[in-house]
């Protein structure tokens, strides 16, 4: 996954046959531990159809203008699920910071279909007291990698 604004590389993660970097502004690091396991994870288009026995239903709620089911993966995720159309439109993250511990909701909206697939291309993350919104400008299925990625 690469993550550009104004056509500069802000981020990229990369993972294949079990190694992982992330790299951003000019510099690159190999991943291991519970930072390469989640990255394995989330190298997946649906992490959900290959782990569903992690997921517990952890309720209904509203979420924005959605009313969601909460899937419940960890004591760190949870997905929000939107009742109507059974899209993803959030997610919750907890990290641990110097501050203590955060939550962060992630809210995702506008689908469009890319290679048969719906994929949000308007995402909203609170971030410094403000809400950031990241729009999608394109979006390259499975692209194809290449060795030096690695």
């Amino acid at each position: 996954m690469v993550m550009k604004m104004g056509g500069r590389e802000l981020n990229k993660q990369v993972y294949k046959d079990g190694k992982g970097t992330v790299s951003g502004m000019g510099q690159t690091q190999e991943l291991s531990g519970d930072m390469l396991e989640a990255v394995k994870t989330e190298a997946m288009f649906f992490p959900e159809l290959y782990h569903a026995d992690m997921a517990t239903l952890d309720g209904a709620e509203r979420l924005g203008d959605h009313n969601v089911f909460v899937i419940k993966w960890n004591d760190l995720k949870k997905s929000f699920y939107d009742t109507e159309s059974g899209l993803l439109v959030g997610t919750e993250t907890t990290t641990m910071t110097p501050q203590g511990e955060t939550k962060v909701v992630t809210q995702f909206s506008e689908f469009k279909e890319y290679a048969g697939v719906k994929f949000p291309t308007s995402m909203v993350i609170p971030m410094m007291g403000r809400e950031l919104t990241f729009e999608l400008k394109d979006l390259k299925v499975n692209p194809g990698l290449k060795d030096s990625d690695f």
